[in-house]
């Protein structure tokens, strides 16, 4: 069994007058892993448990007297519990690992505020896919390159948005690049569509484009 331990904190600038920053999202995260069987498996098979948290330091109403959300400075956190599994495997014929991933996510009722009951689902189902190719001559296990698309559906009720809506659909996809000139860092794209989940603006729909560097420890 595995423990880790992810402090992670999200910082954005708007795009209005004087480019303001505003407190930041706070994501704590405590991730148990278990390995079911033997490690010398073509295929291997990992459970998880998860604890998380996520605030977005801001203390005032979240919802305004008129029903509104307050997305400027509105108080937004929830606690969830996420389990799952994961598959991974490696392909030969294109000398890539390939992992497969499946969880279910629970917000409980007591862990956000009260006036998001029919606006916030509290159940999640998570499903990935990631793989990275290695390069066929060389000795050290580093990719050239890696892809990872996720995709959550939101359940539970909603509001007016039906069982079966698009708008329940998360999807990212990101494309990583390990340059051969660099030793540890590469570059990264992601592709981001559905509601901005967790933060205050939960009920958005948003079309998003982010890209960086990073490496198997950090990413910016």
């Amino acid at each position: 069994m595995v423990g880790v331990l992810l402090p992670q904190i999200i910082i954005r600038m708007y795009n209005e007058y004087s480019y303001p920053v505003r407190t930041p999202s706070y994501i704590p995260q405590m991730t148990a892993y278990y390995l079911v069987g033997n490690r010398k498996q073509k295929e291997l098979l990992t459970i998880y448990g998860r604890l998380a948290h996520h605030s977005n330091g801001q203390d005032d109403p979240l919802i305004l007297p008129d029903g509104q959300v307050n997305y400027k400075s509105g108080d937004f956190a929830t606690n969830y519990f996420e389990m799952g599994s994961i598959i991974t495997s490696f392909n030969k014929n294109t000398n890539a690992v390939i992992f497969f991933k499946l969880s279910f996510e629970y917000h409980p009722e007591n862990s956000v505020h009260r006036l998001l009951k029919g606006r916030f689902s509290r159940h999640l189902i998570n499903l990935g896919f990631f793989a990275f190719k290695l390069p066929k001559k060389q000795i050290v296990d580093k990719a050239n390159f890696s892809l990872d698309f996720k995709t959550t559906i939101l359940m539970g009720d909603m509001g007016q948005i039906s069982t079966f809506s698009w708008e329940r659909l998360q999807t990212s996809l990101t494309f990583s690049y390990f340059p051969k000139f660099v030793e540890d860092f590469g570059l990264f794209i992601e592709f981001y569509h559905g509601k901005y989940y967790y933060n205050v603006y939960y009920d958005k729909t948003r079309n998003i484009i982010r890209f960086g560097i990073m490496n198997n420890k950090l990413r910016f």
